[in-house]
């Protein structure tokens, strides 16, 4: 609703915590009303265009889609995708007067399916043709999801993190490209909530990590499921048995990031039920920055 979206985005303006935004992106920078969105975003926030929403929407009905499939055609439509993603770029920082958007998030989609595979080789071709297009100073960021794991269901299932970082390390370009950890996503993959930490070793120790998210994993929550992609709030405390994103969790990812050159680092959180208010919604993402920041400190 254009209302309610209004008064959050006022909300969090004025709430002072925020300072960029995580944009979906899904073939148009705005699913309803791109002038209101123009409109409405603070002049002083800083944006991260993620192209997930609209990747997962196309793999749901084409399981050739993305930029690491095996099959060209699958490829080459979600190049196709990625291209209105830039176009999108390039519309956001005019309307918007600056260059408002800090770095672009790509993935290593599809999953595994009859005929189809991610390639780590597809991958690559695609990443070398996307670094040579004219981004306006955004940097990407290939932002890790759970990694097909046999025997498991899948949030995502794209290539292993080993695989998008050989990518990444091949490629060449002008526009810069590094790996984005998403906190949740990695404990997902590996049914493990010290994986993150792992992640971010491994990502930082092969000279391309650019961005950390941390959007929490639970076990077993009444709200959130069991190791569901659904972007849980930071746990209540220590010995939360259902909430993973734990303060020292927090502090421990932190320290391996510690003066590493990220293009971001921040949270993602649904706050659920979808019935909250918006004042209840603004004071869960508080006291997740709260938490953040008291751990970078």
């Amino acid at each position: 609703m254009p209302e309610l979206e209004s008064e959050f985005f006022s909300a969090l303006d004025a709430a002072g915590f925020v300072a960029g935004l995580e944009l979906p992106f899904t073939g148009v920078v705005h699913a309803h009303d791109p002038e209101w969105l123009f409109r409405a975003l603070p002049a002083d926030w800083s944006v991260v265009l993620t192209l997930i929403p609209g990747t997962m929407e196309r793999l749901a009905r084409d399981p050739e889609f993305g930029l690491a499939s095996s099959v060209e055609d699958g490829r080459r439509r979600a190049m196709a995708f990625a291209s209105s993603a830039r176009d999108a770029v390039f519309l956001l920082n005019d309307r918007l007067g600056r260059r408002a958007v800090t770095a672009v998030e790509i993935h290593s989609a599809p999953r595994p399916a009859v005929g189809v595979e991610p390639s780590a080789v597809a991958f690559h071709r695609s990443i070398d043709e996307l670094r040579r297009w004219d981004w306006q100073g955004a940097v990407l960021s290939v932002e890790h999801c759970d990694a097909f794991v046999p025997g498991q269901p899948p949030a995502k299932g794209f290539l292993s993190l080993s695989a998008e970082i050989t990518a990444i390390r091949a490629s060449g370009g002008p526009t810069p490209i590094g790996v984005a950890i998403n906190w949740g996503r990695s404990a997902i993959e590996a049914r493990d909530p010290e994986m993150p930490a792992l992640h971010l070793e491994q990502a930082r120790a092969a000279g391309v990590l650019n961005g950390l998210i941390f959007s929490g994993a639970t076990v077993g929550d009444s709200l959130y499921g069991d190791w569901a992609d659904k972007h849980a709030p930071f746990a209540v405390s220590e010995r939360d048995p259902h909430r993973l994103l734990t303060a020292r969790r927090t502090r421990a990812c932190l320290a391996v990031v510690k003066d590493a050159p990220l293009a971001f680092l921040g949270f993602k959180i649904q706050t659920l039920p979808k019935e909250l208010a918006v004042a209840d919604r603004v004071a869960e993402l508080r006291r997740s920055a709260q938490i953040l920041d008291k751990e970078a400190a």
